[in-house]
């Protein structure tokens, strides 16, 4: 008969300890910031009040799993478990037939819209209302970013495109001077092989060739 009561009353217990854990670390989190404190000294509140509350929720985790000392009669492993059994519990004697509580059905619905609204905020980061001024404000600070942006794409791609501009224009003045230097050699060795040819057709080079062989024989 006191299960619905037993449970709401370890619930609401259980819920009062994580907010007002939860108000003193935000509490000291904006005291330290406004007074532009270090960050050594910020994590070390937010730690101090973060083992408070973890002990507190350890200390009810473990009556919850004791519960009433066997192994009917208890919630379950966790506070989660608590959570459960009182939702179920509290939906149960909404919704009944015999009694039913308009208020306890409401109850439900309006704390479900509110933890969803929570999360939206959470998640998205909408809390604030914004006028329509400010989106417009918003909306031609998020154009002149864009801008801004493709500007400095379109210069990096101008650079990208003068260094390989570059990188060509050298690479084709490398060819063409191999290429020149290549002739200039094909020249030299034309050159060179009509020299022989005009060398071996001379016949005072044979003359020649033709003396030092004499001399070479008479001497030997």
């Amino acid at each position: 008969d006191c299960d619905l009561a037993w449970s709401a009353v370890n619930s609401h217990f259980i819920l009062g300890i994580i907010g007002f854990v939860t108000m003193l670390a935000l509490r000291a989190y904006v005291m330290l910031i406004a007074a532009q404190a270090s960050n050594v000294l910020m994590v070390a509140a937010l730690s101090g009040t973060g083992a408070a509350l973890c002990l507190m929720i350890s200390i009810v985790n473990r009556g919850v799993q004791s519960g009433g000392g066997t192994e009917f009669y208890r919630y379950g492993n966790t506070i989660l478990d608590l959570f459960r059994h009182y939702a179920m519990l509290l939906s149960q004697a909404a919704t009944s037939s015999v009694s039913p509580g308009p208020l306890q059905l409401s109850a439900i619905i309006l704390e479900t819209v509110s933890l969803l609204c929570m999360a939206n905020v959470l998640l998205f980061s909408n809390g604030k209302k914004v006028s329509e001024e400010e989106e417009e404000c918003l909306l031609l600070f998020n154009e002149s970013n864009d801008n801004i942006i493709s500007n400095k794409n379109n210069m990096n791609n101008n650079k990208n495109n003068a260094v390989n501009n570059n990188f060509i224009d050298s690479s084709l003045n490398l060819f063409e001077e191999q290429q020149r230097k290549t002739k200039l050699l094909s020249k030299c060795l034309v050159m060179m092989e009509n020299d022989q040819e005009i060398n071996n057709n001379n016949p005072n080079n044979r003359e020649d060739s033709s003396e030092d062989d004499d001399t070479s024989v008479s001497i030997i």
